[in-house]
C-alpha cells in the first residue's frame, strides 16, 4: 500500500470518528490539527505490525486492499481516543 494511499484511508477513517472525538472532547478537538494527526496515525499504522500482518495476508491472498481499508477503519477510533 503506498504512502497516498494509506494517508487518504486514514483521513477518511478520521473525519468519520472526529465527530464523535470532538464531542466526548471538545477542547482537545479545538487545538488538535487535523492534518497532523493524519500524518502521525499514517506513520504509527506504518509500524504496526498486525497492519502489515493483514497487508501481507491480504496481498497474498489476493483480496486486494479491502481488508487493510477495514482494518484502518476499526484502528483509527481507539487510537484517536487515546489521545484523549
Amino acid at each position: 500500500m503506498n504512502r497516498i494511499f494509506l494517508r487518504g484511508e486514514v483521513e477518511r477513517a478520521l473525519q468519520t470518528e472526529w465527530e464523535q472525538f470532538s464531542s466526548e472532547h471538545p477542547h482537545l478537538a479545538g487545538v488538535l490539527d487535523q492534518e497532523l494527526l493524519i500524518e502521525e496515525a499514517t506513520e504509527s499504522l506504518r509500524h504496526d505490525p498486525d497492519f502489515n500482518d493483514v497487508l501481507i495476508r491480504a496481498q497474498s491472498c489476493g483480496h486486494g486492499l479491502a481488508a487493510a481499508v477495514e482494518f484502518i477503519r476499526t484502528w483509527i477510533g481507539p487510537w484517536l481516543r487515546r489521545l484523549g
